[in-house]
């Protein structure tokens, strides 16, 4: 920023502070849209279904060794 001139400096600061405030309302917008909400969702259920498969080998596993 320039420190000679105040208003100039107000300004850039003003001008930087309204800029972070788009990118936020951007990427805000971004993770409420409808495509990454579904995104979200198919990548928790496979995880889940990930992770009973693992469960059941564990369990099958438990049962013949035992």
């Amino acid at each position: 920023m320039n420190k000679e001139n105040p208003k100039k400096n107000k300004k850039s600061f003003e001008y930087y502070i309204a800029q972070r405030k788009e990118e936020f309302r951007c990427q805000y917008d971004h993770e409420r849209s409808w495509e990454n909400l579904q995104y979200k969702l198919q990548k928790r259920k496979n995880h889940r279904l990930s992770l009973y498969c693992v469960a059941a080998s564990a369990a099958f596993l438990f049962l013949i060794l035992t």
